[in-house]
């Protein structure tokens, strides 16, 4: 599970380019898990 997380914030953060976007992307799925 967590390697699949890791492996979509690293293309959504190669797409757009964007730290905000990435870092809230992670922060929301941690606090899921």
């Amino acid at each position: 599970m967590i390697i699949i997380i890791i492996i979509i914030t690293m293309v959504l953060f190669n797409k757009n380019k964007s730290h905000l976007i990435h870092l809230r992307f992670i922060s929301v799925m941690i606090n899921e898990l």
